[in-house]
């Protein structure tokens, strides 16, 4: 545990609160809600925060209107529940609530007043019934202008729902104590136990609402204030983006979290509208009830402690899932806290009717991970389930506190239909139809007889009958797949074969090629067509004679008599390629590998005939043959390479050689010591490999280059890994230790002193080494100093703490020490009023000193002048005579001390006046 230095601006704000006695007010926030107990009774409860620095709670009714008439109400007696202390202290922290002379000056109490309420019994016509709950006053240290207005807080309950309606219930206890310019986010999530008959929870919506102090009237908002934006907070506009920089006022409708920045210390009221939106029989929206919350914000400011922050799933910036129904899924969140000295306690809130789930929660550590693992059900499909995540420090006196919501959507999987149908030429269409599981994104058909495609319908060609596969695989718009196998039959019909097969010609024309046909199945006779390439043949026989000239694919087509016309076709490939060029290989150009690097070689030629390249490879004695020859390189090595079309042939013969390993060089040592928010450099060096193509990638942070600068918050190791594509990575770790920063804090006994005048200062910082720099060119190593100011002026201190190990921290105060000259008076013993601007008249002169009334007496102890002026000698507008006259001098310093002065002094006429 902890104690954070300074909070003493948290202090006065909650001190405040002491004032909201004169006007008897104690509310800080309220919330409704009602459970359905069957036969038209509902369970209503309004839970009431107070502020145990106002009056003691009383037993308090709520009103009930039928028909929402807030003419015609009933007044409900409640019961009163013990008060729970709910302040966000830290364990050895007291609050108000417990202990009125706690030294902590606030305290927040929670009380729930519940009564059974027959609705119907009321009024047996009405369906919408609204609950009033309403109290004087608002606190006076409200700052955005509603001080003192009446509170009022109400909600909408449907007798008539069915099924019976229970209202949302909100997960957390609110949080008013904020975090002032710190990034805050707060669930206002609520969980709603109804549930229609298709299975499926009322739909919550949340949205910002004017804070009222009766039906219908507004409490009042000082500009720029606002019921969307009731504190100042980062940004120009409420809606300015959140992420990155946490600007904007927000509030998300679809899970009730709530974003801001608080930058001014201002108080306010904040009310949250929560709608409950159910369908119908025919599957139609409506609105079930709404509810409110109303809370008060009091920002503070915690430097220098930090709220800790919760990550999106799995570390990412995303709030929300997407699992496919029936799928196991398994997610992490991060809670991470830049204060070195926290410790983060995690509690997760489940949504009810989540079985088979497991969470995993690392506590008490400065970045707990959260682990949840969940087995979805296909009873789950088109479902949100949603939970909340909250994260608090050990700060003391105040819980740095965060909490932020995650919705988990579940998709259906989606399910089709096929249906297939063939003709008696082996013509096919398979046809899908939708069944269920959302609209489906992608089809991807495969099968036998090279069957593919895309879409809801294929159409494919099968050459001679038999039984083929076919597989489809399909996924919705959720990402949810799914897939279906099955075996065609295509029945026996024409069938067509060619002699010889595809054949190759070394010299082409000089002699022709004999084809013959052989027909089976279908109905004769047979009619044929021959085509070159796409140029038709004059020639409508079963058989062929034709000169071999060049390349060429020949394809019959045949087509019996019976009544569907089947028709099928086959082909011949003659290859030929001219004597005058023969195949030539075209070496590889890469013949560098890394170590262990997996080395392939592609067969590469020109020349001949290329489609009748044939190529094989030579290696250790043993040949291989194919268009690519692979081996693992670790060391050098020689590989033979052969080519040929069949008509000629070439070789040549590859070279391997082998790059060194990779190396990371880290000059030592591999521990290195820093304190802490210290920026450091790291920088390594490679060797090895291809330094063309190095990559270095750093964890955490998966930074890349061979320097990175980081700021670490706690002792972390940093792995640098260096990859240059193709040699095995290699790995160097660097650990960073982060040595805390020493305490800095001081006082003075007075800020305000005369000249010379002593000062003590006060040292409350950690042990350590300290300097004092006073501003007026003195310094000091003491713990706790007294130092003399000689001149008049304001000087601005600055305390440097050297922590044993060597960590440095100072704090300036600006204009700290105003110093103001010493109090000191002269009283002129003579003066001579001629006229000629010197000495004129009669006055004390010094300095630090703020008022005086001055005394004039004739020798026989007349009062001739009573003033603040300077005394010009006359009387009753006439110069006096010469002589000695008396004074009495009362002096006020710039201290408030009283001074008094007496005794003679002279008035002289020069003899020329």
């Amino acid at each position: 545990m902890k104690i954070k230095f300074p909070i003493l601006i948290l202090v006065f704000l909650l001190g405040m609160l002491n004032i909201r006695q004169a006007v008897a007010s104690h509310l800080l926030g309220c919330d409704i809600a009602w459970k359905y107990m069957g036969q038209d009774t509902f369970l209503v409860s309004v839970t009431i925060y107070r502020d145990c620095n106002g009056v003691p709670m009383p037993d308090q009714p709520f009103t009930i209107y039928p028909c929402s008439n807030t003419n015609n109400g009933i007044y409900i007696n409640t019961s009163k529940s013990e008060g729970m202390d709910i302040t966000p202290l830290c364990k050895s922290s007291c609050s108000r609530c417990s202990d009125a002379s706690c030294a902590f000056g606030s305290g927040i109490e929670q009380y729930i007043f519940t009564a059974k309420v027959n609705l119907k019994s009321i009024n047996d016509t009405c369906c919408d019934f609204k609950i009033v709950w309403q109290a004087c006053c608002r606190g006076n240290i409200v700052t955005t202008g509603s001080d003192g207005e009446q509170y009022y807080v109400e909600a909408l309950v449907n007798r008539c729902a069915i099924p019976g309606d229970n209202s949302p219930v909100f997960k957390t206890q609110p949080v008013m104590l904020f975090n002032l310019n710190q990034c805050n986010t707060f669930s206002f999530a609520c969980s709603d136990p109804d549930v229609n008959a298709n299975g499926f929870h009322d739909s919550l919506v949340y949205l910002f609402d004017q804070p009222l102090q009766a039906s219908g009237t507004p409490v009042t908002f000082i500009s720029p204030y606002a019921y969307n934006h009731p504190l100042k907070y980062s940004g120009v506009s409420p809606n300015d983006p959140w992420s990155p920089n946490c600007l904007g006022f927000h509030l998300d409708s679809s899970n009730g979290d709530l974003m801001f920045k608080i930058t001014k210390e201002d108080i306010s009221p904040l009310n949250v509208l929560v709608q409950e939106w159910g369908k119908n029989d025919s599957d139609k929206p409506y609105l079930r009830g709404w509810t409110h919350r109303e809370i008060t914000f009091f920002p503070q400011a915690t430097e220098p402690n930090h709220i800790p922050v919760l990550s999106g799933i799995n570390g990412t910036d995303s709030f929300s899932a997407n699992i496919c129904a029936g799928d196991s899924t398994c997610f992490y969140i991060d809670a991470t806290d830049v204060d070195v000295n926290d410790s983060v306690q995690v509690t997760p809130i489940m949504p009810p009717g989540l079985p088979n789930n497991t969470i995993t929660i690392q506590s008490g550590v400065q970045h707990p991970r959260t682990t949840f693992c969940w087995k979805t059900s296909s009873t789950d499909a088109g479902k949100t389930f949603q939970f909340v995540m909250k994260a608090a420090d050990n700060a003391c006196p105040v819980n740095g506190r965060t909490s932020r919501t995650y919705l988990l959507h579940v998709n259906a999987i989606p399910e089709v239909s096929i249906a297939y149908a063939s003709d008696a030429c082996g013509n096919l269409e398979i046809k899908t139809k939708y069944l269920a599981g959302g609209p489906i994104s992608q089809y991807v058909w495969t099968g036998d007889d090279r069957l593919s495609g895309n879409g809801t319908t294929i159409i494919h060609h099968y050459s001679k009958g038999g039984n083929y596969k076919y597989n489809l695989s399909y996924q919705n718009a959720g990402g949810c797949a799914n897939s279906d196998t099955g075996t065609i039959n295509i029945p026996t019909y024409l069938t067509l074969n060619v002699h010889p097969r595809d054949t190759l010609f070394c010299n082409p024309g000089t002699t022709n090629i004999d084809i013959q046909t052989n027909t089976s199945g279908g109905v004769g006779p047979f009619s044929y067509k021959w085509y070159s390439g796409n140029v038709l043949l004059p020639d409508s026989l079963a058989n062929l004679s034709i000169p071999v000239t060049s390349y060429t694919t020949l394809i019959v087509f045949v087509t019996d008599a019976g009544g569907n016309k089947c028709t099928n076709w086959d082909t011949v490939k003659i290859k030929a390629t001219p004597s005058s060029s023969p195949v030539k290989l075209i070496p590889p150009t890469n013949t560098i590998f890394c170590f262990n690097q997996q080395a392939t070689f592609n067969g590469n030629a020109s020349g001949g005939y290329p489609p009748n390249y044939s190529f094989s490879w030579k290696r250790n004695g043993e040949i291989v043959s194919g268009n690519q020859y692979s081996l693992q390189v670790n060391k050098p090595d020689t590989i033979y390479e052969y080519v040929t079309d069949g008509c000629s042939k070439d070789s040549t013969v590859i070279h391997v050689d082998v790059r060194q390993p990779l190396y990371i060089y880290w000059p030592p040592p591999d521990t290195v010591k820093i304190c802490f928010s210290q920026k450091i450099g790291l920088k390594v060096a490679g060797s090895g490999g291809n330094p063309l193509q190095y990559k270095y990638t750093w964890d955490p942070g998966q930074e890349t280059g061979d320097v990175i600068f980081i700021r670490p918050p706690s002792d972390m190791t940093f792995t640098v890994t260096l990859n240059d594509g193709c040699s095995p990575s290699v790995s160097k770790s660097i650990k960073i230790i982060v040595k805390p920063l020493p305490i800095v804090n001081f006082s003075v006994s007075q800020s305000n002193v005369l000249e010379g005048q002593q000062i003590q200062f006060h040292n409350f910082s950690s042990s350590g080494t300290f300097s004092w720099n006073f501003g007026d060119g003195t310094n000091s190593a003491l713990d706790s100093p007294t130092h003399q100011y000689a001149d008049t002026g304001s000087y601005d201190v600055t305390l440097t703490n050297t922590s044993s190990q060597g960590c440095i921290i100072l704090k300036t105060i600006k204009n700290f020490i105003h110093v103001l000259p010493a109090y000191h008076l002269y009283i002129p013993n003579a003066f001579t009023p001629n006229a000629d601007t010197l000495n004129d008249c009669f006055q004390p002169k010094g300095q630090a000193f703020k008022e005086y009334t001055l005394e004039i007496f004739s020798r026989y102890g007349n009062t001739i002048y009573k003033g603040n002026k300077c005394w010009d000698g006359t009387y009753k507008g006439d110069l006096v005579m010469e002589g000695m006259y008396i004074y009495h001098l009362s002096v006020t310093d710039i201290n408030g001390q009283n001074h008094s002065y007496a005794g003679p002094f002279y008035l002289l006429i020069p003899n020329n006046y």
